[in-house]
């Protein structure tokens, strides 16, 4: 055996597929190594969705239970991350209905990334820091559909191609429910402010 082969088996430098394999082949013990590239993106949806560290936690190890079980559906049709987060998505979205939430609850922080101007004084960070409240707020007013695809879209910071995978529904879909999810929003800023509101970009 080869050094560079051993330092496969071992998990380093191989991909998330050939680590698959070796899953389903019954070395169940690689399974560890998915979890440790992919833990961080799945707590982050999930806190998205959950609100809280706690729920959060409990979640995304569901995620990767309910991902091991159904490790033999991936089909190679898309990356194992995208499968992986559309498996996450359909976790988070039973947990919110079986735990009777209705997005009050959901972590926005990844948003403040779109809106946080680094160069501002105090004064501009509170109109900011006001800014991001309202906005969350309207956020929670939309149409589930609509916030949940702002979710992906901007919070995970997926791509066109990846949210529509996760959504299984085509890119044009995606770009037709963020148009009409960014117009919504608009209306609701503008309700909210009486100004004219922060547009998504």
């Amino acid at each position: 055996m080869t050094w560079k082969t051993t330092k496969e088996v071992m998990g380093v430098l191989m991909t998330d597929e050939s680590i698959i394999e070796l899953v389903l082949a019954g070395n169940t013990h690689m399974f560890s190594q998915l979890v440790d590239r992919h833990k961080d993106k799945i707590y982050g949806m999930a806190l998205s969705f959950t609100g809280n560290n706690s729920d959060a936690q409990d979640v995304s190890q569901e995620i990767f239970i309910k991902a091991y079980k159904n490790l033999f559906r991936f089909n190679r049709k898309s990356k194992f991350s995208t499968w992986l987060y559309r498996v996450s998505y359909n976790v988070c979205i039973d947990w919110i209905r079986s735990n009777n939430k209705h997005g009050r609850d959901l972590d926005l922080t990844g948003f403040d990334n779109i809106l946080t101007d680094s160069r501002a004084g105090p004064e501009e960070s509170f109109l900011e820091k006001e800014k991001r409240f309202i906005l969350k707020k309207a956020i929670y007013d939309l149409k589930e559909k609509y916030r949940n695809i702002l979710i992906l879209f901007y919070f995970q910071a997926l791509s066109y191609e990846e949210t529509a995978e996760v959504l299984e529904i085509p890119v044009k879909t995606v770009e037709t429910q963020l148009y009409r999810a960014r117009k919504q929003l608009k209306v609701l800023l503008k309700h909210e402010t009486g100004d004219e509101p922060y547009v998504l970009p």
